[in-house]
């Protein structure tokens, strides 16, 4: 009968040990404080390829008056680019490729990706949790219709664990 006061003990013990539920409202504030969304979706515009400017004459761009084509080759303008933004494109245009030469590639912005919700939870062991979740697109830009990808929507997992007493991200994957 002296012993019995120990299992209650052992009980708290082996409770108190064990990690929290993980929710998907935990899901989305770490996901969210990671920093990395919203995220923003590009595409790579080669401006001295004929068949992309070709493309983008297609989409109205030019029209639009978001970039200018030249219409015409010749061996005099043969180092020109097919392709040149107008000022009216400013506000999309992110940079160039690492290592690539500012008159042929340019990444131009195509939307916004923004976390919609988190659709699963998986607990894999005690400190060890798998998130599915998708992804919207928002704010889409003229250059999306340039886009390879015009997906609105995109499915995503993150895995988490619990370490130094709190859920933590591991590993973020885009499917």
């Amino acid at each position: 009968m002296k012993k019995m006061w120990l299992i209650p003990v052992l009980l708290s013990l082996l409770l108190a040990c064990s990690p929290p539920e993980f929710t998907s409202e935990q899901a989305l504030r770490i996901l969210q404080e990671e920093g990395t969304y919203p995220k923003t979706g590009d595409y790579v515009f080669n401006l001295a390829d004929p068949d992309v400017a070709r493309r983008a004459l297609a989409t109205g761009l030019e029209a639009q008056g978001y970039i200018t084509v030249r219409k015409s080759w010749t061996m005099a303008n043969e180092a020109e680019p097919f392709i040149t933004f107008t000022e009216k494109a400013r506000p999309y245009l992110l940079g160039t490729p690492k290592g690539e030469d500012s008159a042929k590639m340019r990444i131009v912005r195509t939307s916004t990706w923004e976390i919609d919700q988190i659709t699963k939870i998986e607990k894999i062991d005690d400190s060890h949790a798998v998130a599915n979740y998708t992804m919207r697109s928002k704010h889409i830009t003229p250059f999306a219709a340039l886009s390879p990808n015009r997906a609105t929507t995109r499915k995503n997992f993150a895995e988490f664990e619990f370490t130094g007493g709190k859920w933590q991200l591991q590993k973020r994957t885009e499917k």
